[in-house]
């Protein structure tokens, strides 16, 4: 109960300094998703990490930016919950008119096992904004989100980089 009354605070207060703000930037994206990932995770001895790549010019915007930490907030929850991970990483690959957005873990997949409102979560906050949502489960469970960047021009035809770890 303890944990849920975190998490419902720390999404009101994310909402509540957006709407002072008038607006989220992304400092405020990735400080807000590192204080849920530090919450959530810090307690269980799970490292985490956030890495941005890029410039990410212009800002996510109240509504962009809360689908975003959305994403973030319920992959970093299923990994706690399903696969028991030692470290979950979240990283930023800003693009001219894309934004990708990978989330690792090196937990244990459950395989055979039926996917979850989670991951159902997930997949349709990305198609949401009409983006491309992948997951791989081995070695690691891994998330590929190709979100339009906002505020620019939605492209789909991005594939991720030779370097994208899926």
């Amino acid at each position: 109960i303890a944990e849920l009354a975190n998490e419902g605070n720390i999404e009101v207060r994310t909402m509540m300094n957006s709407l002072e703000a008038r607006d989220m930037s992304w400092d405020d994206l990735f400080i807000e998703i590192r204080r849920f990932a530090t919450l959530v995770l810090e307690p269980r001895g799970i490292r985490f990490s956030l890495n941005v790549q890029g410039v990410p010019a212009g800002e996510p915007g109240m509504i962009d930016g809360t689908s975003i930490f959305r994403i973030a907030k319920e992959a970093v929850t299923n990994a706690v919950k399903h696969a028991q991970p030692n470290a979950v990483e979240i990283a930023f690959r800003f693009g001219t008119a894309t934004l990708e957005l990978f989330i690792r873990d090196d937990g244990r997949w459950q395989a055979g096992h039926p996917e979850g409102r989670g991951l159902r979560h997930l997949r349709q906050r990305v198609q949401d904004r009409d983006g491309t949502f992948l997951l791989q489960t081995t070695p690691a469970t891994q998330l590929f989100c190709l979100l339009p960047r906002p505020g620019a021009k939605p492209d789909n035809t991005a594939a991720p980089h030779e370097n994208t770890p899926l």
